[in-house]
This record gives structure tokens, sequence and C-alpha cells, in this order.
């Protein structure tokens, strides 16, 4: 399997087919352009994932309220629901998988309040599960140039070094931000990372395949070479945010909370 020109197919099937929309659609109808955008992720999704995860949109009730509207709302279909039409969902919280905000494009101003607006309802969510987190992520589908600053920056201010709490942004077709908890070169090895992408026509292929890592992790991790390209993304990484091991503080140096590479 050649995973580098399937990512890269991929990410093409997405384009062609906004191109394709807007071009029946012109300007006029932009809302039903941007939820069709939100049925091309979902229809994508729903080619890997097993039978018993449903993918829709919808809230998540708790005992402290609802979130927002999720634009792609991925479930647990072994549980119960408590309001189904469609692909519209209302679920309790221990049936909630991933939650994913879609947007068209983000701007570099943007991308705090779009990753803050996910954030919002995870956090709602996380609050009654007591062991596992549901991968929390946000894609947009046309380009934005930024630098790695510019998207670690918003990232770092909303959840710091709390990785758990947000998982992946994907701006466009080539910038990609994900978290880590073990070293990608050295699975063993735990660390505290986030990394920013520049991979060239592939980031929404990353996205879609940390989902399914993300709710599957013990299948892919097992199988990680028929996932992902050979080479990894390392490659392509053009900035880092980490914690710096105690060890290593300088003389006379307080807190020495974060180190950051850009380029």
């Amino acid at each position: 399997m050649d995973a580098n020109t399937y990512f890269r197919s991929l990410t093409a099937e997405i384009t062609a087919l906004k191109d394709r929309i807007r071009n029946f659609i012109g300007q006029a109808h932009w809302l039903s352009d941007g939820l069709w955008k939100e049925s091309v992720i979902k229809a994508i999704l729903r080619r890997y994932l097993p039978g018993a995860a449903g993918v829709g949109t919808g809230f998540v009730v708790t005992d402290a309220g609802s979130t927002t509207q999720i634009d792609i709302l991925i479930y647990d279909l072994t549980k119960p629901v408590l309001f189904r039409d469609g692909d519209f969902v209302i679920v309790t919280a221990d049936a909630a998988l991933a939650l994913i905000e879609v947007k068209t494009r983000i701007r570099r101003n943007e991308i705090e309040g779009a990753c803050g607006k996910i954030l919002s309802a995870a956090k709602l969510v996380q609050l009654q599960r007591t062991v596992t987190r549901p991968f929390v992520g946000v894609i947009s589908i046309e380009d934005t140039e930024v630098t790695a600053d510019e998207m670690l920056n918003p990232i770092f201010n909303l959840v710091g070094f709390g990785g758990p709490d947000f998982n992946c942004l994907c701006l466009g077709s080539s910038y990609f931000v994900r978290y880590w908890y073990c070293s990608p070169t050295n699975p063993k090895r735990p660390i505290t990372s986030w990394h920013a992408y520049n991979i060239p026509e592939m980031a929404p292929a990353y996205f879609i395949h940390n989902v399914i890592e993300g709710l599957f992790p013990r299948s892919v991790n097992e199988n990680n070479q028929m996932w992902y390209p050979l080479e990894g993304k390392e490659n392509f990484r053009i900035g880092e945010r980490k914690k710096q091991p105690i060890g290593q503080r300088r003389p006379g140096q307080q807190h020495p909370r974060i180190r950051v590479n850009s380029s």
C-alpha cells in the first residue's frame, strides 16, 4: 500500500467535492455549503469506523447542562440515545466518543475561538467521564497560511499541556497540529508535547486517521504501517512546544515551563 499516494488522494477528493458543490450552488447558499462539508467528513469517517460507532451531529447532555451543537458527533451505538432522527442525535456523556468542529476556513486570528468552542463542549462531557475522554478536534477545509507559533500559541493558551483535553487541529490541505503522549520516534518514551506540521496535501488524511487512532488505538498501533506513511510526519515538523525536564533547568531559572522551536 502506497500510503503517501492514498493520503494525497483523500485530500484531493475533499477538495474536488468542495469545488463541485460550489459550482452547483455558487455563492448564494453558504450555510448549505458548510453543512455539506460536514457531510463529506462524516461520510469519509463512516468508511473506516466499525459498525458500533455512530457518526452524526447533535448535542451531548450532562448533569451540568447541554453542549452547543457538535458538527460531527461520534457516539457508541451500544449505548442508548436520548433522541435520534436520521443523523441528528442527543446522547449522554458516556456515549460520546468524539467531538469534531468543521469549518470552511479558519484564519490565523480565529484559531483560538474555533478550538475554544469545541473545547468548552468537551469539558462538559469530560466532567462525567471518569476513565476515558472523547477525541476532540477541529478541521477546516480551505487553506490558510500560518506559522508554527500561530497554530501552537492559541492551543497552548487554551489547554497548556493538558493534551487529553484537545487532540488535533487541521488547517486546509497541509497544516496539522497534534498532541503527543509518547515520542513519535520512540513509543515507549513518555513526552508531553505539541507538534506543528506542514505536510503538503496530506493534513486532512492525517486528521481522519488520528480520529480513528484516538478511538481504536490498539488496532491502529498494531497495524501502524497500514494506517500511516512509513516515514511519518516528523520530517515535516515546523514547530513544537513541550515541557522541559526539571533536570535541564539552568542555574537561577525558576519556571522552565516550555521550550519552543519553530521555523
